[in-house]
């Protein structure tokens, strides 16, 4: 039963550190350390991954139209 009582402090003061980041109370080099811990937790996993583009096949399934148009360059050489 102590592991809920540590994750609300931890939610806590990550609220807290948001609402710092947001009004800039803190350093600038202080922001700046916090946000690249933050990036490198959220990224945690993912080097070397690359993401693949949707085709349009993948689009359409998602509800998303896609309209295929010539470039203003193409038009231009007809």
């Amino acid at each position: 039963m102590k592991m809920l009582p540590r994750l609300h402090a931890q939610e806590q003061l990550s609220a807290i550190e948001t609402v710092g980041l947001g009004s800039g109370s803190y350093e600038a080099h202080d922001s700046r350390a916090m946000l690249e811990r933050l990036r490198q937790a959220a990224n945690e996993g993912q080097e070397g991954r690359r993401v693949r583009k949707a085709d349009h096949a993948q689009l359409a399934a998602m509800g998303i139209g896609v309209k295929v148009a010539a470039s203003p360059e193409a038009q231009n050489d007809v």
